[in-house]
């Protein structure tokens, strides 16, 4: 007899249990349905995982329930449209009533709801790569990804072993070899803007209550950084001069 023979499973977390008898597209699911794949995938992750990857792993896909949705025509599939977002807000829920930490629950939760982005990382502008790597549990993310894939058999595929994700693992190998002050750019430390910087250069332009608008341009100034890499301090001095000017960032 194990937990959930015995009932205890889904008394503790009837979230993970919930998913026997979610049906899956077989054409990317040939394990089963949801439930075998919430047991399958833990048999996939890598050895003397952290709790918290355990734990991610485990409800990663509690979202499929409440989203999964029937084809209506005879060549779609069953889908389970933002089933990460909705099993992070779960997860939270059944963490919280288990009385797990915050920090625990954040990045469980985290990982949960990127499970499925991290697909997307090489293609990503490289401020949203930087802020995906930088996380904290991003290694855990990254092995919960490859749990997955090894977990959703497909038809008439081998899957006796883990996939390999060589263009993510380049990725992830060339941020972890560069110093902490490349890995994460800040236009404050690198370049000495700031908020001061923007009051000390345009105060006058600026209205009464400009907290607003401050973080709005210090935000774009940021991304344009992140994603460029521009050091001229005159360019960004140009740059908030044009969005100060532009209606568009003006406070609502």
């Amino acid at each position: 007899m194990d937990l959930y023979e015995l009932g205890i499973l889904g008394r503790l977390l009837p979230e993970v249990t919930a998913g026997v008898g979610v049906a899956q597209p077989p054409q990317f699911h040939a394990e089963g349905d949801v439930w075998q794949h919430e047991l399958l995938i833990l048999d996939y992750l890598p050895a003397n995982p952290n709790r918290q990857l355990v734990w991610a792993a485990l409800l990663h896909d509690i979202g499929k329930g409440p989203t999964s949705r029937k084809p209506r025509q005879a060549k779609a599939r069953i889908r389970f449209d933002r089933h990460y977002a909705v099993g992070a807000e779960m997860a939270k829920t059944a963490l919280r009533r288990l009385n797990f930490s915050n920090h625990d629950i954040n990045n469980i939760t985290w990982m949960i709801y990127h499970h499925m982005s991290i697909d997307d990382l090489p293609a990503m502008r490289p401020s949203h790569q930087q802020r995906l790597m930088g996380h904290p549990a991003f290694a855990d993310l990254l092995e919960l990804h490859k749990a997955d894939a090894a977990a959703s058999w497909r038809p008439n595929t081998p899957h006796d072993n883990r996939p390999e994700f060589p263009a993510i693992q380049k990725l992830w190998n060339q941020y972890q070899s560069q110093a902490p002050e490349i890995r994460q750019p800040s236009l404050k430390r690198d370049l000495g803007i700031d908020g001061n910087w923007l009051i000390d250069n345009f105060g006058a332009q600026l209205p009464a209550d400009n907290s607003h608008l401050i973080g709005v341009i210090l935000s774009e100034l940021d991304e344009i950084y992140r994603n460029q890499g521009i050091k001229d301090k005159s360019f960004y001095y140009q740059k908030a001069r044009q969005l100060l000017a532009d209606n568009s960032v003006q406070p609502s």
